[in-house]
């Protein structure tokens, strides 16, 4: 094993503004936003929301907590409504 030293951050100002690109880049590709697209026209208001829960947990690769962020809503009140559009998980 071999030490290294790094001096502390305050010490290497310059270094900040790359590293904060470096962390937003990684959080921005953890966040999604649902499809703004309108529902399509032979379909109901029920069938629009349930689309619309489904692209969100799609795009949020099932993670149901992150998917409930997207859509503005809290988890439970996701799992409420994937029972009321009974999509199941």
């Amino acid at each position: 094993m071999v030490g290294v030293q790094v001096p502390p951050l305050r010490e290497r100002v310059e270094d900040i503004a790359p590293l904060a690109r470096v962390f937003l880049a990684r959080m921005a590709a953890r966040i999604t936003v649902p499809s703004l697209a309108p529902p399509r026209a032979d379909a109901g208001p029920t069938n629009a929301e349930r689309e619309r829960l489904i692209t969100a947990l799609e795009q949020c690769r099932w993670n149901q907590g992150r998917a409930a962020v997207s859509l503005g809503m809290s988890r439970t009140t996701l799992w409420g409504k994937l029972r009321e559009h009974q999509v199941d998980i």
